[in-house]
């Protein structure tokens, strides 16, 4: 039985830390976009990241502002055999007034487990997971994660890293050049977990005053 847990994480153990290696010269984005970047940890990230457990994982910096009534929301979403994506999980951040990231630290991760398969997604703090199992079946495993920087607008989805998995001995990987497109190996693989990351509206927002 393979065991193996994910967590995505949007500023838990990170939250107090900024990209310390963030190159300085990066371009802003505009006030319609924010950035998100591959991020290069310090040493202080990585020893915050080592209690994690061995696995593999991804890390992005974001940065820019979303108005009031808006966040980020982040979902893990499992596909099985082609199948249509499944919402296994997600987590929203919004924040009363202007929420601001200044290159804010995030991840996906996947990690073995020893008793079950748990998964796990959660920004700012907030947190939802529970478990799932992988099929007995697969036999090749590949986790895959974008390498250049992006800017994400208000109502796109974007999918920035992904594990793929195969009951063949031969397995396709292919890379991310578009965070906006889901590649379609990944749709048609026997089974994957892919990462998905949206600005959108706080469906819960209730302006003040009404």
């Amino acid at each position: 039985m393979k065991k193996f847990a994910i967590f995505m994480m949007l500023g838990l153990l990170l939250a107090a830390c900024s990209n310390e290696e963030a190159e300085p010269e990066q371009k802003e984005a505009s006030k319609d976009t924010l950035a998100v970047k591959p991020a290069k940890l310090s040493e202080r990230e990585e020893t915050i990241i080592s209690h994690l457990g061995s696995g593999f994982e991804r890390f992005f910096t974001i940065e820019g502002k979303i108005p009031e009534g808006e966040g980020l929301k982040t979902t893990i979403y499992v596909i099985e055999d082609g199948s249509e994506p499944e919402e296994r999980f997600s987590s929203f951040t919004g924040e009363e007034g202007e929420e601001i990231y200044k290159k804010d630290l995030f991840s996906f991760h996947l990690g073995e487990m020893e008793e079950q398969t748990s998964v796990s997604v959660g920004t700012r703090g907030v947190r939802a997971g529970g478990a799932i199992q992988l099929p007995d079946s697969l036999t090749g495993y590949s986790f895959t994660g974008i390498e250049q920087v992006f800017n994400m607008e208000k109502g796109v989805s974007y999918y920035p890293a992904y594990m793929i998995a195969g009951k063949e001995d031969m397995l396709r990987v292919p890379g991310i050049e578009d965070a906006r497109q889901m590649p379609e190996a990944v749709k048609e693989a026997d089974y994957a977990i892919v990462f998905q990351l949206e600005w959108t509206d706080d469906e819960t927002y209730e302006p003040s005053g009404t």
